[in-house]
């Protein structure tokens, strides 16, 4: 706990804690589509699109590092992240209640 909280606020730190997050904000993301107001649904499903962008984020500089830095799994895995989380985006502001 001390060294998340006690440290310095760095882009690892907002990684981990969106990761960390990541599962209650999904559940919070289905509780917004049962008939909760607009302005909740897009909180929750922003909150929602950050904690999945942040584990998409975390799983690929993971596997980069594991294998060798190539630059061939860095694109390919960065590529699927990118269209994931852009049809995630996509998918919450389509929504209609």
């Amino acid at each position: 706990v001390k060294y998340i909280w006690g440290s310095k606020i760095r882009v690892s730190t907002i990684v981990y804690i969106l990761c960390h997050y990541a599962l209650l904000a999904n559940v919070l993301y289905l509780l917004a589509i049962s008939r909760i107001c607009n302005t909740w649904y897009q909180i929750i499903g922003a909150l929602s699109v950050l904690g999945r962008a942040a584990i998409i984020f975390s799983f690929t500089a993971r596997a980069y590092a594991v294998w060798g830095r190539k630059r061939v799994v860095f694109v390919y895995l960065a590529s699927v992240g990118i269209i994931c989380v852009g049809l995630d985006i996509v998918s919450v502001v389509s929504y209609q209640h």
